[in-house]
Parts: structure tokens; C-alpha cells; sequence
């Protein structure tokens, strides 16, 4: 069995493209995989991570230095490819 975490982009009414991207692994895969998610989340003792929101500052990421954003970005890229789950996207035009 697989199991994958996708996320949509586009699905406004004025946007021209909808986007579902995302990764699938096994499930002994995800339980590693996030072990380290979470441990990059809790060095910033946030509780989740918005990629749009963290980027911009907003949020619960107002607070939290530029440079301190940027780290949780690369420790959750890292995480990502040291498990090296399997990466899906698909785009359509409306």
C-alpha cells in the first residue's frame, strides 16, 4: 500500500491552470519522514508549515527572522530528500 500527502493550486475561479502536486511512499516511509518534519517544525516551535506563509512572514511565521524562515525551508527539503519519497504533480487547463 502507498499513501500520498497532495496539495492544490489554482482551484479560484479567475485562475487558468489547477495544479495538484505532491509525494507518495509507503507508510514506513511517511513515519520517518515525518519524525524529521516535526523536529524541523518544533525548532521553530511552530505547529505546521505553510510554504506561502512562511515565505511572506505572515502568519504564525510574523515573528520569526527571515534567515530563521529560509533554514526551516532547507531542513524540510532535506528531510524530503533523505527519505526520497516519490514526487507527483499534474496541471490542467480550465
Amino acid at each position: 500500500m502507498l499513501q500520498a500527502y497532495l496539495d492544490e493550486s489554482g482551484t479560484h475561479r479567475q485562475s487558468e491552470v489547477v495544479m495538484i502536486g505532491g509525494f507518495i511512499a509507503s507508510p514506513a516511509v511517511w513515519v520517518s519522514l515525518e519524525k524529521g518534519w516535526m523536529q524541523c517544525l518544533s525548532n521553530l516551535e511552530v505547529p505546521y508549515f505553510h510554504a506561502s506563509e512562511c515565505d511572506a512572514g505572515m502568519g504564525i511565521y510574523s515573528s520569526i527572522p527571515r534567515e530563521l524562515r529560509t533554514a526551516l525551508f532547507y531542513g524540510l527539503s532535506r528531510v524530503i530528500t533523505d527519505h526520497n519519497p516519490m514526487g507527483v504533480n499534474v496541471a490542467l487547463r480550465r
